[in-house]
């Protein structure tokens, strides 16, 4: 969910150019720990009806309700004990309000949030909802958490201007998730950095990165005969935006999903008939525009920067802006029991840059690309301009080409064009008609990880840039590769006779290096023709080599050649390298394995660590967790990914051999969640895992417990469904009751 709500999910353009932009400096870092003040906890709030939150041993909340209304105040109250200060800040931030309760380090942040607009467009919008879905999810969820805040024996002094949380409040957060999740194809991490600058202060990287996978089967490829669908969303592990887990069951509403802080609905989950994952797409939902400085942006576009150098500030737009339907949908999905129920809710068309993977018991699988993306004025094309096919983002097009001769926007943009140019101007939006759907595939199964719409059902009859499919360019344009996670899964789909809940698990644990399978037997054949290197060298290189032949190339915890290996195609940095350049890369990798390490064959789970640092709004001590590669990006098989060299992007953010640094290289970018679930007759059979824990409290027992305990030993954790065995597995429960 490139998988979920956003922030769910800043992935790499097209190409490789950089912005013409400077860095968008902020004030400084305002999120930061401050001492709570004791207090005597204060009665809050009660649903009309019972509500028991139960915990599993891994502090995952499961809340069954008398009511609908008293199952969503029961979310809320179990968001709140986890992640209160988090969600009271984000509150503060999407209004604007962070400078009167944190100070000037603020400012700048409070000036962007009160550009963008979350909080007023909330306010005009609250009305245009159903009273229904205001008293059943939205005032419960608000008051659910407002009442975990008044029962906290002690909370900072600024949380008291974040409260009481309101309907208006979590609609407002609402906005601020569908702004993050339009700009997930946003080459310049704009959106990320804009709601991760106030938190960790890193100006200049590209903040809040989203990817995901995701995956369905028929039941006639499973073991069961019942379909199967895979979830794995991939963003920046750190707050705010980590994932939060839950199961919530009431009368007329029971699922168990996944979705953001202070978000009352799940993101992608499912319920007791059918499920649904979101994988991040390559829809034109929003734009970036160059406004003279001084004038007004085109159609009331917020401006977020009054001067970006060249005579011009900087404006946002995103095609989801002012609009309140995303809550509403995300309900509309979840509880959709029928491919019929589901189509009706996505075509709403409020989830602006994600597709849809979606299975049922009645044993139909859909792929679906949903976004709300506007009709530009022309493709993509100027005159004499050798790109013509379909088109993407602005930015995209703009910034990412690989050479100002074949796409003149790299330069227009740079400050000869300065607004969005009339034959790219929206026109009107899509209709759901116009977007590519493909239901139950002849393949038997549906796999995504963040391609285009004819990779996901592996049909190759289907004829991409064809009308009306104009969303997505041609299928030979650089920017739409196979990726091999997306082979991956076709190799492994297409072996999935008898397919199983636990044989689906293992396709996300699986940790082999594809990669390794290209460039191995090249370096091996390497080796035996070489005979230019000196005989000291030669045998200097020879414990290299027999350790990388012996390797069963997979980036487990207790590997001892994956290290070397990806230094090794680091160095090297494409495919189609001589002789000479393979075995210079392995001296290459040699020198710098042993230099960061301190010899060639160090175990991968204690040079390749996930580290988990307390929110910056909590004191305590960062987790280091030693966990295989393969369940952070695939490890080295997605650090590699793409056209040669490998360099950039994620891999810098992830796994870049650093110049000068020794030891482990510390990584906060990868798994968010895995998700698998197999809709049997008698009710959904499922396992999970969310790669930190529930709480984002370093003093509870589950805030990095998951990393360790569940992935870290290969498995996932059952996920209990039925009331009963949600009573059966709980480790302990909080009852609320109505005053």
């Amino acid at each position: 969910m490139r998988n979920l709500l956003v922030v769910l999910i800043l992935l790499l353009g097209a190409c490789s150019g950089r912005s013409p932009l400077t860095p968008i400096a902020d004030g400084g870092r305002c999120a930061r720990p401050v001492d709570a003040v004791a207090r005597a906890p204060k009665p809050g709030p009660a649903p009309s009806a019972k509500v028991v939150i139960h915990r599993d041993a891994h502090g995952t909340p499961y809340v069954i309700g008398d009511s609908d209304a008293a199952a969503f105040f029961g979310f809320g109250h179990a968001q709140g004990e986890d992640h209160l200060l988090e969600i009271l800040f984000l509150v503060l931030q999407v209004e604007g309000r962070l400078a009167e309760a944190l100070g000037p380090d603020c400012a700048k942040s409070d000036a962007r949030f009160h550009a963008l607009g979350f909080a007023r467009d909330a306010r005009a919008g609250l009305a245009t909802l159903t009273p229904d879905f205001r008293a059943t999810v939205l005032r419960p969820f608000a008051a659910g958490l407002t009442a975990a805040a008044e029962k906290a024996e002690a909370l900072p002094p600024w949380t008291a201007r974040a409260l009481p949380v309101t309907e208006e409040r979590v609609l407002a957060l609402g906005h601020f998730a569908s702004f993050l999740l339009a700009l997930g194809h946003d080459p310049h991490g704009y959106g990320g950095f804009i709601a991760e600058a106030p938190w960790h202060g890193d100006v200049g990287r590209r903040a809040g990165a989203m990817a995901s996978n995701a995956f369905a089967v028929a039941g006639r490829r499973t073991a069961s005969g019942s379909p199967i669908l895979g979830l794995n969303p991939h963003m920046a592990l750190r707050e705010p935006w980590l994932l939060v887990e839950a199961g919530v069951h009431g009368p007329g509403v029971a699922f168990h999903g996944f979705t953001l802080p202070g978000l009352p609905l799940p993101l992608f989950g499912f319920n007791r008939h059918a499920g649904f994952g979101v994988t991040l797409d390559y829809s034109d939902a929003f734009d970036r525009i160059f406004v003279p400085r001084g004038q007004a942006a085109p159609d009331g576009a917020p401006l977020i920067h009054p001067d970006i150098g060249a005579g011009a500030a900087l404006a946002l737009d995103w095609s989801t802006r002012g609009r309140n339907g995303l809550l509403p949908q995300l309900l509309a999905m979840i509880t959709a029991n029928d491919m019929a129920a589901f189509r009706a809710a996505y075509e709403r068309q409020e989830l602006p840059n994600y597709a849809l993977t979606y299975a049922d018991a009645a044993g139909h699988v859909l792929s679906a690309h949903p976004a709300r993306a506007p009709k530009r004025a022309a493709a993509l094309a100027l005159p004499g301009a050798a790109i013509g096919c379909g088109r993407l983002s602005v930015d995209v097009v703009s910034d990412t080409t690989r050479a100002a001769d074949t796409c003149p926007y790299l330069q227009a943009f740079g400050g000869e064009i300065p607004a969005i140019p009339p034959w790219l101007r929206r026109e009107a939006y899509h209709a759901a008609a116009d977007l590519p759907r493909y239901e139950n595939p002849a393949s038997g199964f549906i796999r995504n990880a963040n391609s285009p719409p004819w990779f996901s059902a592996g049909d190759p009859t289907v004829t991409p840039c064809s009308a009306p499919e104009t969303l997505a360019p041609c299928r030979d344009h650089p920017a739409y590769g196979f990726n091999p996670r997306v082979a991956r899964f076709g190799v492994a789909l297409e072996r999935a006779n008898g397919l199983t809940l636990e044989t689906a698990a293992a396709i996300y644990l699986d940790a082999h290096v594809g990669i390794a399978d290209v460039l191995l037997p090249k370096l091996l054949e390497a080796w035996r023709d070489d005979s230019g290197l000196s005989p000291g060298r030669r045998r200097e290189l020879a414990q290299a080599i027999d350790l990388l032949a012996a390797w069963d190339r997979r980036a487990t915890a207790d590997s001892r050649a994956t290290f070397l290996f990806h230094h090794f195609a680091w160095a090297l940095g494409g495919y189609d390298a001589s002789q000479g350049q393979l075995i210079e890369a392995l001296g290459l990798a040699v020198d710098e394995t042993r230099r960061r390490a301190g010899r060639i064959d160090p175990v991968w789970g204690e040079v390749h660590r996930l580290r988990r640092a307390p929110s910056p709004l909590r004191r305590g001590d960062p987790v280091e967790l030693g966990v295989a590669g393969g369940f952070q990006m695939e490890g080295v098989l997605h650090a590699m990914e793409g056209p040669p060299p490998y360099r950039g992007g994620l891999v810098s953010r992830n796994l870049e051999p650093e110049p000068r640094a020794k030891g482990p290289m510390m990584v906060d970018f990868g798994t968010a969640a895995i998700l698998v679930v197999e809709f049997l007759p008698e009710g959904p059979r499922a396992l999970s895992s969310l790669i930190f824990g529930a709480s984002s409290d370093p003093a509870s027992p589950h805030f990095a417990d998951q990393a360790r305990e569940v992935l870290g030993r290969d498995r996932l954790k059952p996920v209990p469904f039925a009331p009963e065995a949600i009573r059966a597995a709980s480790r302990g429960a909080t009852t609320l009751m109505p005053r």
